[in-house]
């Protein structure tokens, strides 16, 4: 029996938000069980219905309060509904209720003055192409299978090399985010420059790098040993080359093997980014693979004049990791590695030349044996895929890539610049930067603000209270003031205007504005600004009460 969704699908009534907006009226929705292959009219009926749930979702989200939770205990308590228990299912109402419920509680990624950690976009236009590629259900692993959509795949990567400036015969792969395209790009940097036997290697971050390198680094195959942490100090919080050439010297004297330097576009606690081009002349000296991970300042740095100074030489870079749904504003789930010679990522995620005998693969997918024609002994004595290699003319997405089922991430990519035009990113990428001036510009006209990184790189800004009392010098220490530069961010995150995050450079609590988000607009910024200025207000005034003097204005 086909089944009727709604009996009362424009019932004013029960439309009440956030739970009641979904619940059919008294009539009751009939509750027979919806067959898998849904008939049209089933499948029109939950597509108004759904539809309808994401436009109330769009209305009523700005207004959204992001909540923070310090413990288990503090955290809502999970709705009764959520176990998996029906044989029969479940009225959709009820469960669109449930899911769009959930969202209310937690922080709100997508509200427009979302400000802390690093803000993911939630492009609408994205979404839409997750849904099509999501109907559509085809995976990219192999040319033959899905030609089209393949090639729509291939020109986004194609987009993304260009910006890069790197060579014709470069490749890349994208991923669920930068986490996964770091992993592949020390695989790929250990495959080419390193034996099989290659615990002796070593990697150096700085002390900025974000910690999923690390994490990664151990997932490759490396002992914690084989991780170096080179400092980066104020005011930059760039890598310290000479202590990475002072490091290497030291390793190699050692008896140890350096091969990779990961350079960060953008870190995380403060937006530093650090001299790619200078990396990039130490690396070639040292004959070093150079991976950038740029997940954050990626397309601020490709994609902006401003940028694009702070990026100079990354198309030197061996390997790039970015993230979209960052700082081209796409939905959770979309990131990707870039590498400059696509042969040795074709190499380093093959094993044809091992197990020959796949047979389930046509020939015409299969991978070119030329390229992998390392013997044994070869591999032992770390030969690097040989000069002027190069990458087969079909582009296999699996062949780039530790995945065979290979997800149409590219429609995500594609439908939005296709859609808005590539000018409407590179603008609002522009007012980033334009915002992050008028912060500056406030913050340094508030006497009790002090700002960790004067002159920041990318568009996150570090601050944090510093109390100028009459009579008082400012304490030497500045991590006395860590309680009440944390009081005050918390005052502006309960105003609801905005949400900011704290972090810890040289054991000191700041505030973090990362102004990111496609929706943050001048407005937001302004009732940001306000919210900021009357919490240092509030809280300095708090301080010298306690200390029973004036406060400075």
């Amino acid at each position: 029996r086909r089944q009727s969704i709604s009996c009362c699908l424009f019932c004013v009534d029960c439309r009440k938000w956030p739970r009641s907006f979904f619940r059919p009226c008294a009539q009751g929705t009939p509750r027979w069980m919806i067959p898998l292959d849904t008939s049209p009219e089933t499948r029109q009926q939950l597509f108004e219905l759904v539809s309808q749930a994401i436009n109330k979702f769009y209305e009523h989200n700005p207004s959204v309060k992001s909540e923070v939770y310090h413990s288990a205990d503090d955290e809502p308590q999970p709705l009764s509904d959520l176990a998996i228990t029906s044989e029969t299912g479940r009225d959709i109402h009820d469960l669109l209720a449930t899911i769009f419920h959930g969202a209310e509680h937690g922080q709100n990624t997508t509200q427009p003055g979302f400000m802390a950690y690093i803000p993911g976009g939630g492009l609408f236009s994205s979404c839409l192409a997750e849904l099509i590629s999501s109907v559509m259900n085809r995976h990219l692993a192999y040319h033959y299978t899905t030609p089209v959509l393949s090639e729509i795949q291939w020109e986004c990567i194609k987009w993304i090399l260009g910006l890069l400036k790197f060579p014709q015969d470069s490749r890349g792969i994208l991923t669920s985010g930068s986490s996964i395209a770091n992993y592949i790009a020390l695989v790929t940097a250990r495959m080419t420059r390193l034996p099989e036997n290659f615990l002796d290697g070593v990697i150096y971050i700085s002390n900025q790098t974000h910690h999923c390198v690390a994490k990664v680094a151990l997932l490759a195959g490396f002992p914690s040993r084989s991780i170096r942490i080179i400092p980066a100090s104020a005011p930059t919080y760039q890598l310290d080359l000479q202590l990475l050439r002072q490091a290497i010297a030291e390793d190699r004297a050692q008896g140890l093997r350096p091969f990779c330097v990961v350079a960060t576009g953008g870190t995380t606690n403060c937006g530093a980014v650090d001299d790619i081009d200078a990396l990039a002349s130490l690396c070639e000296e040292e004959s070093l693979w150079l991976h950038v991970d740029a997940a954050y300042g990626g397309f601020l740095g490709l994609m902006t004049e401003r940028g694009q100074t702070q990026y100079q030489g990354i198309e030197r870079a061996d390997s790039v990791a970015l993230d979209m749904h960052k700082s081209l504003f796409l939905p959770y789930g979309i990131g990707g590695l870039f590498v400059r010679d696509g042969a040795a990522l074709y190499y380093a995620h093959n094993a044809f030349h091992l197990l020959q005998e796949a047979s389930y693969i046509p020939s015409a997918a299969r991978p070119d044996l030329d390229v992998l024609a390392h013997t044994d002994k070869e591999l032992q004595a770390a030969v690097p895929v040989p000069p002027g290699t190069r990458p087969p003319p079909v582009y296999n997405h699996t062949d780039y890539s530790p995945e065979l089922t290979i997800d149409f991430r590219g429609l995500r990519i594609w439908l939005p610049l296709q859609l808005h035009g590539t000018r409407a990113f590179q603008e609002n990428l522009e007012e980033k930067f334009h915002l992050t001036d008028m912060a500056l510009t406030r913050l340094r006209s508030l006497s009790h603000v002090r700002l960790l990184v004067p002159e920041p790189q990318m568009t996150i800004i570090t601050w944090h209270v510093v109390p100028r009392l009459a009579g008082m010098e400012p304490a030497a220490d500045l991590s006395m003031y860590n309680e009440i530069s944390e009081e005050a961010m918390n005052h502006v995150n309960d105003q609801s205007h905005a949400f900011l995050s704290g972090t810890v450079l040289d054991g000191v609590f700041v505030v973090r504005l990362c102004i990111l988000s496609y929706l943050t607009t001048r407005e937001v910024m302004e009732s940001c600004l306000r919210d900021i200025e009357e919490g240092v207000q509030i809280v300095v005034r708090k301080y010298a009460a306690q200390h029973g003097v004036e406060m400075e204005m």
